[in-house]
């Protein structure tokens, strides 16, 4: 992952200093609160997690269902569905 010495809001806050290091790209994968990588300028992981999320749901897949689908947690699935309601 090509990330630049650009330490976006989120990471700043999360305490990571260093946006190549193993933790700043982890972080940027997994747990980037934007829908668009202020660091890579491409979408996260995350984003793409979450609209394969919203979709089933949408095809009618119950929380639990999701959740055991994808290896997440209920409570992931649960913040990805909130996202969308409040956009």
């Amino acid at each position: 992952m090509d990330c630049s010495l650009y330490i976006c809001p989120a990471m700043r806050k999360a305490g990571i200093k260093d946006p190549q290091s193993q933790e700043g790209i982890d972080f940027c994968v997994n747990d980037c609160p934007f829908p668009d990588c202020l660091v890579t300028g491409g979408y996260s992981k995350k984003h793409e997690r979450d609209e394969r999320i919203r979709q089933m749901f949408y095809n009618g897949m119950k929380v639990k269902e999701i959740a055991q689908n994808i290896g997440v947690h209920e409570r992931t699935v649960q913040r990805a569905l909130k996202v969308e309601a409040m956009a």
